[in-house]
């Protein structure tokens, strides 16, 4: 090795790690239950409505996936960003990082969207 190999620095890599993968696995699960929870709102589609005294297995299930799935999708994610942030050789986890954050705002204005579109909801 030469003393040019040491001065070089990290190189950047486009590969995510196990917590970026977690985090945009996460995202798409929510990303299902949301839009599934969001079609069968707008659709008035049975155990789909909050006012309502029923609720199917299904309507539970993809609000599960949605919720649970944010959830999982915002820690993963924070602790990618703050990898990634420590780490700037680490451009496949910013990039995640980035792609959870943009999810993260786009499903609250959905949601805002949805209800007010319908306030039966």
């Amino acid at each position: 090795m030469t003393s040019t190999d040491f001065e070089m620095g990290p190189t950047t890599t486009t590969s995510r790690s196990a917590v970026a993968t977690t985090a945009l696995a996460a995202v798409g699960l929510s990303a299902i239950g949301l839009v599934s929870t969001s079609i069968g709102v707008l659709t008035n589609a049975h155990g789909f409505q909050s006012k309502s005294d029923v609720q199917t297995p299904l309507s539970d299930t993809l609000f599960l996936m949605f919720v649970l799935g944010g959830l999982l999708a915002a820690i993963a994610g924070a602790a990618t960003f703050v990898r990634a942030r420590r780490r700037p050789h680490l451009t496949g986890d910013r990039r995640a990082a980035v792609v959870v954050a943009g999810y993260l705002v786009l499903a609250v204005l959905s949601v805002i969207l949805v209800n007010l579109v319908n306030p039966n909801a």
